[in-house]
């Protein structure tokens, strides 16, 4: 990515944030408690009360801030841009273990009459929360928000300790999804912001909890374009000892910023909560929609003996839909809706999910306003709020998701509580049009918590069973995931790809190139459901980590299906995209041929573009003019173009402004160049920056497919967050390790540390002239006086590393079936065997002994049901969670006999197993099982 494209999305982003927050609030204090924690990671399964004492002695714990993880190269050491070991199976050091966080504060004494909670906006996956030694309360789920009322615990005199204790355990005791499908990465830590939030005894309650309402529900009803009636639930608690008469103002501000108030007033009884109920008809209103994405605010004061106690902000946006089960389109304002939609996971290589929020801001305006998108899906769990605030300023309509994931038995208090959870914090949110209950899951999330929070959106269910009575909308209305294709960002054609790679694979989970993904994306009969064009959600976004393997694939687990590499550089996809879906002016030259070793030969050069005509030149030369259009996707090609050293140029016109792309035949790579994301950050452990290095020629011509290695090295007051050296994967088949460079541009993350000062970040190449970037770590703003966070320097403070001397035996089991690399479609005809078809299916595909185990028919059964349901398609991904399962299930079964010498007790034993994992989804402890016999 470009310094001119980082420069515009920051510009877009910035006014952005000014435009969704931009209201002065009082009656509370909140203050961020991101910087100088102290972490350390134990392997030992069962947690340590030890570390939560405020007399325990962090002085030797590495110091670091939040966002944070453990599960990356930066605590791990293993190469890897996401996660190296993403599952137990592969490892099980960074996954059973727990991560302990301290923090120590002190508050200042006149405070002490006030409410002191402190409120976290993701915690991967389950947490417990101490105060000064003491057991304040747990969290399961590690995608949505919780708080904790810390008032009783603080200590007014001295110190306070706040200690976090984390596990990520996927096969948990807990059985919080998502557990161990492995579809996308869970990283361990506190990942997302935290903060410390100060309230009167008379205030609004946090919202987003599950054990009780809080702050607004704001609902529209009636709604047309001369007329909408906005009703506005507020709800009040009153923590005093005594009943209070509170006044509640509500001000409704247009975004023309005219102003309403709603002013009501209601005795609120000591230890009790109201709820305030107010309406008001808008005439004439300001609509929202993907075009317009036209913004309220909503402001709610709370007033107690004529002073303000508390005072929240809310979104508000005025708009209806429906979904045409008919025709299966959505109307917005009664206007139809072409759905071009995405997906995105909250990645970024070396960060993982603890990412900063100008990369999600980064992300949304890409999406938005380069791709066109107006639809999307964040993949398969709740985002942070941050994402829906964009959402609903950039004019995207969402699809949130909890993450039941598999057919795994969930617990179903967490499920309600991540639903509910998900729901009241996020419903107010105009961008929102769908709640999903999950997603290829038999043990979907119950649509009956939906509809008692809120009735207002679509329930939708991808591919699951089990979701209640109240669904609405499933994949056969819109399938949330079309257009898989695995591409390599490098692989541009055939001749990139390692030779004997498929140019045009069989199947869509083999990689292949880039340009068979922009092909794929236009025909029917080659795309993976639906079509560009068609009412579409792609997926997706960006490359990111998974417990998966693709056959061919340069890394395991990685799953680059994106438009963008997992570094945000566009594949071809990415520049058809934006030329049928938008109106941004854009010609963009395939350049792939435009290289040395083609001199001499004819090529079909092929050119995405929105304008009224093309005409394609070779050094001057005029090769003709074509026509783009919808019909043709915006591409259009240009046939046996003779490949000669010199330029290629595309040039359009639209009106009377032309638009043109160069591609400049490049020499041998010459030298680098560096661009960076910032220029300025601030030093406070949290803060990163993004540097992009490219090579070009001794003419300053991008060298497309340069692979050199690269070497990166940072001076001054900050710290490589990747690693130093870049080895390009291009031509690696199906390896653990590697940093997901392929060819440049590509990119390497520095933090900084808590020091102000000068850094400097080199890149350098044999034979090439290394760049230099210099970037400011500036000191952080003064804090609030109110809250005193304990400074920590890094002097004889221990990096988090591996404990070589802790041994776990690892969770891998033997592959009594193996798994397949690709999706299947049997074909269906009436009475068709199932059953047989996947028993066929196994036994062409393996040698070995599984026929007599117990779990054998158990097994076929599952998977032929799963066949019917699908009409005879079997997913890759079902079959592998499931054989992965039965396998567990062999090694169980051989030690069932080992402990048991009655064979009638041990087959009972065994077909319970069998039943219990395979039918209803329990997880277990295959270790643990088998110390129990």
């Amino acid at each position: 990515m470009t310094f001119i494209k980082y420069a515009i999305i920051m510009a877009l982003g910035a006014a952005l944030m000014t435009c969704t927050f931009g209201i002065e609030l009082s009656g509370r204090q909140s203050s961020s408690m991101t910087g100088d924690w102290t972490f350390n990671y134990f392997p030992q399964s069962e947690f340590d009360t030890r570390f939560v004492q405020p007399q325990f002695d962090d002085s030797k714990w590495q110091a670091v801030a939040i966002p944070h993880t453990w599960s990356t190269y930066e605590t791990t050491g293993e190469v890897h841009p996401f996660i190296y070991t993403p599952s137990e199976r592969d490892d099980t050091y960074w996954w059973y273990g727990w991560g302990y966080y301290r923090k120590t504060f002190r508050l200042d004494p006149s405070l002490k009459n006030k409410r002191i909670t402190v409120e976290f906006d993701g915690v991967q996956k389950y947490s417990r929360i101490y105060l000064n030694g003491k057991f304040i309360g747990d969290h399961k789920g590690g995608f949505t928000s919780f708080y904790f009322d810390l008032t009783d615990e603080i200590n007014w005199k001295n110190e306070n300790v706040l200690a976090v204790l984390v596990s990520n355990r996927r096969n948990d005791e807990h059985q919080i999804p998502p557990m161990t499908a492995g579809n996308w990465n869970v990283y361990g830590g506190i990942y997302r912001n935290v903060r410390m939030v100060v309230k009167n005894n008379i205030h609004f309650p946090y919202q987003g909890s599950y054990k009780h309402e809080g702050g607004t529900f704001i609902t529209t009803s009636g709604v047309s374009q001369h007329a909408a009636t906005v009703h506005i639930k507020t709800y009040v608690q009153n923590s005093s000892s005594k009943d209070e008469n509170a006044v509640l103002k509500t001000t409704v501000i247009s975004p023309e910023n005219k102003k309403f108030t709603l002013t009501a007033l209601k005795k609120v009884s000591a230890g009790d909560m109201a709820c305030f109920e107010q309406d008001n008809k808008i005439l004439d209103p300001i609509l929202w929609s993907p075009d317009s994405p036209s913004l309220y605010k909503v402001v709610s004061t709370l007033t107690v003996n004529d002073q303000i106690v508390d005072e929240i902000k809310s979104p508000l946006g005025i708009r209806w839909f429906r979904w045409d089960y008919d025709t299966n389109d959505l109307y917005v304002n009664g206007s139809k809706i072409n759905i071009k939609g995405i997906n995105r996971h909250q990645e970024y290589p070396w960060l993982g999910d603890a990412i900063p929020k100008w990369i999600s801001r980064m992300d949304m305006v890409d999406i938005k306003q380069n791709l066109g998108h107006n639809f999307m899906r964040l993949a398969h769990y709740p985002n942070d709020a941050y994402l829906y605030h964009l959402a609903d300023s950039l004019g995207i309509i969402m699809v949130e998701e909890a993450p039941n994931i598999k057919s795994i038995d969930f617990n179903e208090k967490v499920q309600e509580q991540n639903v509910r959870e998900m729901i009241r914090r996020d419903r107010n949110h105009p961008s929102i049009f769908f709640w999903s209950m999950g997603n290829e899951t038999h043990d979907a999330a119950d649509s009956k918590w939906a509809v008692e929070e809120d009735t207002s959106r679509i329930i939708h269910l991808r591919k699951g069973q089990d979701g209640g009575d109240y669904i609405q909308h499933t994949h056969k209305n819109l399938d949330m995931e079309q257009l898989l294709r695995v591409t390599i960002r490098g692989w541009f054609d055939e001749d990139d790809a390692p030779e004997g790679f498929s140019s045009k694979p069989s199947n869509g989970q083999w990689a292949s190139n880039n340009t068979w993904q922009h092909q794929a994306a236009r025909i029917r009969e080659a795309s993976v459901r639906g079509l560009l064009g068609d009412n579409c959600n792609a997926w997706l976004y960006e490359d990111h980590g998974a417990d998966r393997e693709y056959k061919n694939c340069i890394l395991k687990h990685i799953n680059p299906k994106g438009w963008v590499d997992m570094y945000r550089q566009p594949k071809y996809i990415y520049w058809l995209t934006k030329a049928f879906y938008t109106d941004i002016p854009t010609v963009f030259v395939h350049p792939h041929f435009w290289r040395t070793e083609y001199i001499g030969e004819k090529k079909d050069i092929q050119i995405d573009a929105n304008t009224e005509d093309i005409e394609l030149f070779v050094n001057g030369k005029s090769y003709g003019v074509q026509y783009p259009s919808k019909q043709s996707f915006n591409t259009v090609t240009f046939k046996d173009v003779l490949v000669e050293r010199g330029t290629l140029k595309a040039v359009g016109n639209i009106g009377t402004k032309k638009l043109e792309h160069k591609v400049t035949m490049p020499g041998q790579p010459f030298k680098l160049t560096l661009t960076t994301s910032h220029d300025q950050i601030t030093a406070d452990r949290s803060s990163v920056a993004i540097v992009t290095a490219n090579i070009v020629d001794d003419a300053g011509n991008p060298v497309i497919d340069a692979q050199n290695i690269l070497k990166w090295q940072v001076t001054g007051p900050a710290t490589l967050v990747g690693p130093s050296l870049y080895k390009s994967d291009i031509m690696k088949h199906e390896e653990p390790q590697g940093t997901g460079y392929t060819v440049v541009p590509v990119s390497n993350v520095i933090r900084a540390t808590n020091q102000a000062g000068k850094i400097t970040v080199t890149v350098s190449s044999k034979g090439l002239q290394p760049a230099t970037v210099m970037i400011n770590a500036i000191p952080p703003q003064p804090k609030d006086s109110w809250l005193i966070q304990k400074a920590l320097d890094d002097q004889n403070r221990s990096k988090v590393t591996r404990d070589t001397s802790f041994v776990r035996k690892s969770d891998a089991v033997p592959q009594f079936i193996l798994p397949t690399r690709e999706n299947h479609t049997f074909k269906e005809h009436e009475n068709t065997d199932y059953e047989k078809i996947i028993e066929n299916f196994i036994h062409d595909r393996n040698r070995g002994v599984y026929e007599d185990m117990i779990a054998f028919p158990v097994l076929i059964d599952v998977l032929a049901n799963k066949l019917a349901s699908s009409n005879g398609y079997l997913i890759a991904d079902d079959y592998n969670f499931f054989i992965h399962q039965f396998n567990v299930l062999c090694v169980l079964e051989k030690a069932i006999d080992s402990a048991l010498s009655d064979p009638a007790k041990a087959d009972k034993l065994k077909k319970t197993y069998a039943v219990n994992v395979l039918e209803k989804g329990q997880q277990i402890d295959l270790e643990e099982e088998i110390e129990k016999l």
